[in-house]
């Protein structure tokens, strides 16, 4: 589960720098 967290967060990242 903890590698899901991390994905997570790298997406959410990930579309940060997309709308930037």
């Amino acid at each position: 589960m903890q590698h899901l967290w991390r994905a997570q967060l790298r997406v959410k990242i990930f579309n940060i720098f997309n709308v930037l």
